[in-house]
């Protein structure tokens, strides 16, 4: 066997294990990305669980909160700064579920979002607080109220 038939194999040698370091740098990626959108689900659940748990926790952040979503505009100056507070809470954790929809590991929210924004308080309280989020989320929040609109007519 001459030198260039030993280049040769050693070259093939190492086009593999550059290969095979990158099929396994791509396995690797993807586990850490799935493990991050776990994390990052299980949070949001978190967030939305612990909100629920404030309002059957609080009688009076319960009242303010059922209140605000019947009608925003009854509130006192004082309940509508809180109940702003709370939809800013929720709302924000909406958008991350909206950022990660795509995702396979989450559970569906649209119901829920829908629900909250269908209310005629959210609703207005949404005609102001909306310009603290992307236009994206915007539009698909106003999307979902006009469905609930539509259905509801």
């Amino acid at each position: 066997m001459n030198w260039d038939a030993v280049g040769a194999i050693a070259e093939l040698a190492g086009a593999l294990g550059v290969v095979t370091s990158l099929a396994y740098l791509g396995l690797q990626i993807r586990q850490n990305t799935r493990s991050s959108h776990t994390a990052t689900y299980r949070s949001l659940k978190q967030e939305i669980q612990q909100f629920r748990a404030m309002l059957g926790s609080d009688p009076e952040v319960a009242r303010i909160y059922r209140d605000g979503l019947r009608d925003f505009r009854s509130l006192n100056e004082d309940d509508q700064w809180r109940f702003g507070a709370m939809m800013q809470h929720l709302s924000s954790s909406f958008e991350d579920y909206f950022r990660l929809r795509g995702d396979s590991i989450m559970h569906d929210l649209s119901d829920e979002i829908r629900w909250v924004a269908a209310r005629p308080g959210a609703r207005d309280w949404w005609s102001n607080g909306q310009r603290l989020y992307e236009a994206d989320f915007r539009g698909f929040i106003d999307d979902l109220i006009a469905s609930e609109s539509t259905a509801s007519d």
